[in-house]
């Protein structure tokens, strides 16, 4: 009877994180045509100034406001790339949004897994991975993209008075710290499947 119970239960558990799952992956889809809706929408429609855009749709009552920040690390480099006639949120813009693409994408993957009932194997740790090294790739083209770009801007002759810039601030040891904690947990999940798998081996 207990064993039928437990059984039960973990069905139970394994629907409810399959539904879940399914809900979330909906999510993640809408976040990211969202996420690129948005940003095309200023980048045809909105006001810039020297470190963000900005667009504010109104209806009657009704007022929106959507925007493009680049805080922190890239600030000073929009407002130099502002200052000297070029759209900022078009050349940093489409470089910051890359990461988090890559970011949804590996989410959608994992959670595939999960509503297929597949919770806890090298594959899922294989795409929680693929999330850490997705957000180590946002700190190296955070440090490094502005570098190429003023580089590109300088040999083609648009512009010799662009500075050069190298950027590590908050957002980036976030990140750098983020990535690193998932890097942990991805580890301990695939030394916990070995594991499990040694100890089925034995049996």
């Amino acid at each position: 009877m207990l064993l039928y119970t437990h059984h039960k239960q973990e069905v139970n558990s394994m629907k409810k994180i399959q539904s879940i799952s399914k809900y979330i992956r909906t999510l993640l889809i809408l976040i990211a045509v969202l996420h690129l809706f948005v940003y095309a929408s200023i980048l045809i429609f909105a006001d810039t100034t020297h470190s963000s855009s900005h667009l504010s749709v109104s209806y009657h009552i009704f007022t929106s406001n959507i925007s493009i920040d680049f805080q922190d690390s890239w600030k000073g480099f929009s407002q130099a790339l502002s200052q000297e006639g070029f759209n900022s949120s078009l050349i940093l813009g489409i470089a910051e949004s890359v990461p988090y693409l890559f970011i949804y994408f590996f989410l959608f993957k994992l959670f595939g897994l999960y509503q297929q009932g597949i919770i806890f194997t090298y594959k899922n740790s294989f795409y929680i991975k693929c999330i850490a090294t997705s957000l180590l790739g946002w700190i190296g083209v955070s440090l490094f993209y502005p570098i190429i770009v003023t580089l590109l801007i300088r040999f083609t002759g648009q512009s010799n008075t662009l500075p050069m810039m190298i950027n590590f601030g908050s957002t980036e040891m976030k990140y750098l710290m983020i990535s690193l904690i998932i890097y942990a947990f991805a580890w301990i999940m695939k030394e916990a499947i070995k594991i499990k798998s040694d100890q089925e081996l034995v049996i």
